[in-house]
């Protein structure tokens, strides 16, 4: 995952954010680093573009098909 983080980063990709909905994990690249994140938002600097980790969890937790017990 960091590799092609990175790769992101060489093309001039920038903020690259990676999300794990399976264990409700956002990932920001920041320098030479992935940062992991379970709370708070994901923002593109200078933009009104930004994500609530807990909202979109939320969200794809209720589009998320549900099993039968």
């Amino acid at each position: 995952m960091q590799q092609e983080a990175w790769e992101y980063r060489l093309i001039g990709v920038e903020p690259v954010w990676i999300i794990d909905p399976n264990s409700q994990l956002g990932c920001r690249y920041a320098g030479r680093r992935l940062n992991e994140m379970r709370i708070g938002e994901l923002l593109v600097p200078g933009t009104p573009v930004r994500s609530v980790l807990s909202e979109m969890f939320a969200e794809l937790d209720r589009q998320r098909p549900r099993t039968a017990p």
